[in-house]
């Protein structure tokens, strides 16, 4: 069914431009009643993480750890937690 709704998908995907359209013929041939509105997320594209080593990794594990605790401790108020 995944591949089915995957497939009908991109014949009408241009229509997500036209909600009103959109949602009828999403009702039409899936009996779906949504708002694409409300499922649209915009991509944020693709990031470059990089190629560290495990050293690397946890010595900056161990920086953001250090820094953490000194926010921690940096007033009664934060030391509560």
């Amino acid at each position: 069914m995944v591949k089915q709704f995957r497939a009908w998908f991109e014949t009408v995907k241009h229509l997500l431009e036209k909600p009103d359209v959109f949602v009828a013929r999403l009702q039409a041939r899936w009996g779906i009643v949504t708002n694409p509105n409300a499922i649209r997320i915009e991509n944020s594209g693709a990031l470059d993480f990089g190629s560290f080593t495990l050293a690397e990794i946890e010595a900056k594990i161990d920086a953001l750890l250090k820094e953490s605790s000194s926010f921690t401790n940096s007033s009664e108020k934060t030391e509560q937690f």
